[in-house]
């Protein structure tokens, strides 16, 4: 299934895992820049498939739960540098 979040009545966190999201759509559903997701996407960290849906750059369908898990990685890996960083006065 593929899920098109500007005419569907999913929101971006109720997309189910198992949905294909295009990557132009991707940034919506957690705060993963579309540069990011094609960087994981290039090292075989992300499952994806590309579809013939229209001629520019957004043929890439994402799976919504790699997105996701992508995100949590960034997050805590963010989160860790925060900490470490200490306080800034």
């Amino acid at each position: 299934m593929i899920v098109d979040l500007s005419t569907s009545d999913y929101t971006p966190t109720t997309v189910p895992d198992g949905a294909w999201v295009p990557l132009s759509q991707a940034h919506l559903i957690v705060a993963a820049g579309k540069a990011t997701v094609y960087r994981w996407y290039a090292q075989d960290r992300l499952t994806a498939r590309e579809l013939a849906v229209n001629a520019r750059a957004t043929t890439l369908h994402v799976n919504a739960g790699d997105v996701r898990e992508l995100y949590k990685r960034l997050r805590s890996k963010r989160h860790a540098e925060r900490r470490r960083a200490g306080v800034r006065t």
